[in-house]
């Protein structure tokens, strides 16, 4: 009688490739301008890629102009908001 084994006990990648896998390609560091925030990161976007794609839901495309106009009418929105408590996220 084969023993069993279980499929996530099975090793089908060498030590080397596991090592290149773990720490070459999932290396994400990278080195930013900490005093920059995400809004103006997210701004330079809207400027440098007004028409581009940034966000994809339920097979509809949001272009970076889009996204900013629909932040601006939030944002403006909670402004005329006063003596209410509300949420942020």
């Amino acid at each position: 009688m084969r023993k069993q084994i279980a499929l996530k006990n099975i090793d089908i990648l060498s030590q080397t490739e596991k090592k290149l896998i773990i720490k070459t390609f999932n290396n994400t560091k990278a080195s930013y301008n900490k005093s920059i925030t995400l809004i103006d990161l997210f701004e330079k976007n809207v400027n440098k890629y007004p028409d581009k794609t940034a966000l994809v839901h339920n097979s509809i495309e949001y272009s970076y102009k889009t996204i900013n106009n629909m932040s601006n009418i939030i944002a403006n929105t909670i402004g005329e908001i006063k003596g209410k408590k509300i949420a942020v996220l």
